[in-house]
C-alpha cells in the first residue's frame, strides 16, 4: 500500500515497487487489476519522473480495452515528465487510434512542458478519427500553442468540421488565448466566435462562450454577447455565460441589464440563479427593481441561491426583516461586524 512518504523512497526502492505492481496488472484478476493500476497511478503523480520504470508499462496499457485503464495509463504517463514526452510523441504517430488519441490526453494533461509535441499534434487536427481530431485540439488548447498556424487551424477546423470538431476546435482557442501573448491572430477572425454563439449545438454555443473569455473584450462588447445567453436553453450555456457577467460587474454597469439577470433567478437553475443573486447584490440599490424576483429566491429550495438573495436583499435596500414573506423557510440575522445579511436554517 502506498503512503505519503513516497517522495522520501529511494529510486531503487520506487522500482521495486512498480515492478511488483507491474506483476499484479499482468497475472491478477480484473478488480485487482484496476487496483494495481490505480496503485501505479498514485506513485506516479506522487514521485513524479522518478518513476520513470512505469513509463514502458503504461505505454503497453495506453489502448487497453478497459477505458478506465487506458485513461490512468494517459494521466501515469502525464506524470513522468519530461521521461515521457518523446515516447507520447511516437504514440501519435501509432497506427492505433486510441493511441493516438490517449497521447494527445495524456499530452493536454501536461501543458505548457509538452510544448515541444506540438507540432506533431497540429497534423491530427485532420486525422481520420473524429476522438483523435477532438483530443488533438483540446491538447493544443492545454499546451497553449499559440502560434499563428495553429490559431489558423482551430479556426479551420472550427468553421468547416463537424459538430464535434466546432465544439473542440473553439475549446482549444479559449485554451490558446489564456496563453498567447499576442491576441491580433484570435482577434482577426473572432467574429466567427462570435457567430458561433447562434449554433444549433448547445456545447458549440458553450464553447464559443468559453472562448470569448480568452479574447479580452472590452467588457460593453462582452456583456451584449452574453446577456442573450441568459435565456439559451442549455443551462450549461446560462451558467457560463452568467458567470462571465459576475466577473465583469466590477468593470461596468450591468443594471440595464437587471430584467434578464431577474430572468436567471426566476429560473431557479441552481447555480445559474444563485450567481444571478449575487450580481444584483453586487449592483446594490441600483437594482431594486429586483427585490421581488430575490423574495421569489428566498422561498425556493435550494439554499444556496436563498443565502445569496439574502445577502443581496440586504444589499439592495436595508429592508430585508419587514420584507421576508410570512411562512417564508429562512429566517435571517445580521451579521454584528458588517451588517450584511445571511440566511440560515
Amino acid at each position: 500500500m502506498l503512503t505519503d512518504d513516497n517522495a522520501s523512497l529511494s529510486d531503487q526502492t520506487i522500482t521495486e515497487i512498480i515492478f511488483r505492481i507491474a506483476t499484479v496488472i499482468k497475472h491478477a484478476d480484473k478488480a485487482q487489476r484496476q487496483i494495481a493500476v490505480r496503485d501505479l497511478s498514485e506513485l506516479c503523480w506522487k514521485v513524479g519522473v522518478r518513476a520513470r520504470a512505469a513509463i514502458p508499462i503504461w505505454l503497453e496499457l495506453l489502448a487497453d480495452e478497459d477505458k478506465e485503464v487506458g485513461e490512468w495509463a494517459s494521466y501515469g504517463l502525464s506524470n513522468c515528465v519530461p521521461d515521457s514526452i518523446e515516447p507520447l510523441i511516437e504514440q501519435l504517430r501509432h497506427h492505433n487510434p486510441t493511441r493516438r488519441q490517449r497521447a494527445c490526453s495524456s499530452f493536454g494533461a501536461i501543458g505548457k512542458e509538452a510544448i515541444l509535441a506540438a507540432d506533431r499534434i497540429l497534423p491530427l487536427l485532420m486525422d481520420p478519427v473524429q476522438q483523435v481530431r477532438s483530443r488533438a485540439a483540446w491538447a493544443l488548447g492545454q499546451i497553449g500553442d499559440a502560434r499563428h498556424h495553429t490559431i489558423a487551424a482551430l479556426f479551420d477546423m472550427a468553421s468547416s468540421g463537424t459538430i464535434e470538431d466546432r465544439r473542440s476546435a473553439l475549446h482549444g482557442l479559449g485554451g490558446v488565448g489564456r496563453a498567447a501573448a499576442n491576441l491580433a491572430p484570435l482577434r482577426a477572425r473572432q467574429q466567427e466566435i462570435f457567430d458561433a454563439l447562434q449554433d444549433e449545438d448547445d456545447d458549440v454555443r458553450w464553447s464559443a462562450c468559453y472562448a470569448i473569455q480568452s479574447l479580452d473584450l472590452d467588457p460593453a462588447t462582452h456583456v451584449e454577447l452574453m446577456v442573450p445567453r441568459l435565456s439559451d436553453g442549455s443551462e450549461r450555456v446560462e451558467e457560463i455565460a452568467i458567470g462571465q457577467l459576475k466577473k465583469l460587474a466590477g468593470e461596468i454597469d450591468l443594471t440595464p441589464h437587471v430584467a434578464p439577470i431577474c430572468q436567471v433567478i426566476q429560473g431557479r437553475r441552481k447555480r445559474s440563479a444563485t450567481t444571478a443573486c449575487q450580481i444584483i447584490g453586487m449592483l446594490g440599490p441600483r437594482a431594486n427593481t429586483a427585490v421581488p424576483f430575490l423574495l421569489g429566491a428566498l422561498n425556493g429550495e435550494d439554499g444556496s441561491t436563498a443565502i445569496a438573495a439574502a445577502e443581496a436583499l440586504w444589499r439592495v435596500d436595508r429592508r430585508i426583516d419587514v420584507a421576508l414573506p410570512v411562512g417564508c423557510p429562512w429566517r435571517i440575522r445580521k451579521s454584528s461586524q458588517n451588517g450584511a445579511a445571511w440566511a440560515v436554517l
